[in-house]
């Protein structure tokens, strides 16, 4: 595992402040997510300091298929590779100051090594020959009749022999199946942080998983009474990776795989379309989460704050040992699960995985969450009676990411990185057959693209010196296309039967107005001409995450198209703000929805391509600046790096298509007012 697999780790564990100042954590600490642990699907580094023997025990505790014992061990590092991953999950979860003090507890971890028989050896007894000493390390110092044993792990990659009733974090190996956070995040929030650890929000669950995660719910945060007498509490609640949020009563899982195996409590799922917390109405609840107290499963509004439950699927399942309440409570699912078994077997002409998805009645597109290289997707659309999704419009464009953001949202990486993986997907347009010349995979030529700067590039870089870049991949968040190399593994996007390319089609669905938004004001004109309605977010974010926020909801960071959108955004704004405004290429300023930039209200010496508190010569995104009384109020000025992606933070406007005449809705186009 490299540096950049090392940045994938998924950090489970939000230090409350106390714990913070105990530890010498400064803030630096990203996507912290859990009480007690970082973890990925080979390690979990303990945060809280222990002894070697109370974190041998500790690591006992977890299941390690690949040691001799089958329990987890305190790591060893025994390979120079091994030492670099462990000093990362060190470093993510301490800061990344390497000048190390003996006295500190957090700057080093317990390795496995200990020290028997004149050599240093592993957990079987074998000797370790690989080592990372200190200079002058090991000492072998004795106190008391007492000699240093173990060996700790500093944060500069380097070891010092020490005492074994000294107290150290320590990190275990594991081959666990489920993940479990106690941080409260929103469902789309809860796939970001699974998919920033290489994980996946459960899916595909049986009788025995279903009641393994009410165990691991219960150990990693316990019920209490208040939790217990209120049973709809958040609190009580962990995300699953289910969704009916293509099409209303479809549930499936985010792989896009149907729900055979449901756990639904009695009268769910209800659909129920009042926010009691929010005293508003909404398009109605489409995300799943699963009880604590029975492991039945309910539909909840994806706004709401819940615990997750991440999977590690290269991790077989291995159900732990259950009390007697829960074995009760898996006889009961398992009895339920048996009879559903049954009723399918009986219906011998259902044959709905080989058939396109029922949302196809009511969309173009169907995205697949996992990642898979471009021939398996193509491969995976066809069996579906689908295609590899062929976009010809614009339109097409913009409904393509939406439906693939629907059941793949940009990823917690892919906020800070443009190239991330998870920020793409696959579509059926391929070079393969000749260089340069794309095709679609039903052999038609390109009408409509919309490459990314200096794409498509055929790049050669020595990974696939021997392949080139051949298959083309969609950017979630910015829509541009670039041209990749079709080993890799990305999510995919099929195309349903029956539909046509049509310009000027309407998005389907009307975003909820986010709790933390203000809506604009009605404006009434004539019908049938287009506009755009305003969603302000006095959310200070950086550009990548305020346009996720938009992108995900179903809209676009805004950009006005005329004078008077731009001043209704002014007089809604508390603060600078970011608009979906940039210039990809150098001095080419674009919407960041794809369409062509037509109205621009630059301030004074602006766009000047400088980045001010940074000193930097590179100037990204457009801001609209706010500046009550001043001529300035209003104007746009660039700030923010593509390279540099997180050293801003302004608020965000989103804006969504409509009619004029509806609510809310400013025309592009001013004749159109009256």
């Amino acid at each position: 595992m490299h540096f950049s697999v090392v940045l994938g780790v998924l950090l489970l564990g939000a230090f409350s402040q106390d714990l913070k100042r105990q530890h010498g954590l400064d803030g630096s600490v990203k996507f912290v997510v859990s009480s007690e642990s970082i973890a990925n699907c080979r390690y979990i580094l303990y945060l809280e300091p222990k002894t070697y023997e109370e974190a041998a025990e500790t690591c006992a505790k977890l299941q390690d298929r690949d040691s001799p014992t089958g329990r987890g061990q305190i790591a060893v590092a025994d390979s120079k590779t091994k030492n670099s991953d462990l000093t990362g999950l060190l470093q993510h979860a301490f800061g990344y100051k390497l000048k190390v003090s003996y006295a500190r507890k957090t700057d080093w971890v317990w390795l496995g090594q200990t020290l028997k028989d004149g050599a240093w050896r592993d957990h079987s007894g074998q000797e370790v020959r690989y080592s990372s000493w200190e200079p002058g390390q090991p000492d072998s110092r004795s106190s008391n009749g007492k000699y240093q044993t173990s060996i700790r792990l500093g944060k500069h990659g380097q070891w010092d022999d020490t005492f074994d009733d000294k107290k150290h974090p320590f990190i275990c190996t594991h081959t666990e199946h489920f993940i479990y956070s106690d941080t409260k995040v929103t469902w789309s929030e809860a796939i970001n942080y699974c998919d920033f650890g290489g994980m996946t929000l459960a899916h595909d669950l049986n009788p025995s998983e279903n009641v393994a995660i009410v165990k691991l719910a219960r150990e990693k945060s316990p019920l209490d009474d208040l939790g217990v007498a209120h049973p709809y509490l958040n609190r009580n609640w962990a995300w699953i990776g289910a969704s009916d949020n293509y099409t209303e009563g479809a549930w499936r899982w985010t792989k896009g795989s149907k729900i055979y195996y449901n756990n639904w409590e009695k009268s769910q799922p209800d659909n129920y379309e009042q926010d009691y917390i929010r005293g508003v109405n909404t398009t109605g609840q489409h995300f799943a989460s699963i009880s604590k107290l029975t492991g039945g499963w309910d539909d909840s509004f994806g706004t709401r704050s819940r615990e997750y439950v991440c999977m590690c699927e290269e991790n077989a399942f291995v159900m732990p040992e259950i009390e007697e309440e829960m074995q009760d409570m898996l006889e009961n699912h398992t009895a339920i699960w048996e009879e559903k078994k049954q009723a399918m077997a009986n219906s011998a002409s259902d044959k709905s995985e080989n058939l396109p998805p029922p949302e196809c009645a009511v969309t173009k597109y169907f995205a697949f969450a996992d990642k898979v290289t471009w021939a398996d997707a193509k491969s995976r659309c066809e069996a579906r009676q689908m295609t590899l999704a062929k976009i010809s419009s614009l339109r097409d464009n913009f409904d393509a990411t939406q439906a693939v953001n629907k059941f793949a949202p940009v990823t917690m990486s892919g906020m800070t990185q443009y190239y991330s993986d998870g920020n793409w997907f696959w579509i059926g347009l391929t070079d393969i057959k000749k260089e340069g010349k794309f095709k679609w995979t039903d052999g038609s030529d390109v009408d409509y693209a919309n490459w990314g700067i200096n794409q498509p590039d055929n790049l050669r870089v020595s990974d696939y010196s021997s392949r080139g870049q051949h298959f083309v991949a969609v950017h979630k968040l910015l829509r541009y296309w670039d041209d990749s190399d079709g080993q890799k593994k990305l999510a995919f996007l099929c195309e349903c039967p029956g539909w046509e390319s049509e310009e000027d089609m309407e998005p389907t669905g009307t975003p909820e107005t986010p709790e933390d938004g203000v809506r604009s004001a009605a404006v009434q004109a004539a019908p049938q001409a287009k506009g755009k309605r305003f969603i302000y977010y006095p959310v200070a974010s950086s550009f990548w995450k305020a346009q996720s926020r938009c992108v995900n909801s179903g809209d676009n960071l805004a950009c006005p198209s005329n004078a008077r959108q731009n001043e209704f955004i002014a007089n809604l704004i508390r603060g600078n703000t970011w608009l979906g405004v940039l210039d990809f290429m150098e001095g080419q300023w674009k919407c960041s929805s794809s369409e062509e930039l037509t109205y621009t209200n630059w301030g004074l010496n602006q766009p000047d391509n400088k980045d001010g508190m940074y000193g930097r010569k590179d100037a990204d995104f457009a801001v609209m600046r706010h500046k009550i009384g001043s001529d300035e109020h209003g104007a746009w000025f660039d700030q923010g790096s593509m390279t540099n992606l997180d050293d801003y933070s302004f608020d965000f406007v989103c804006e969504s298509e409509c009619m004029v005449g509806e609510e809310g809705c400013i025309p592009n186009d001013p004749s159109k007012a009256e």
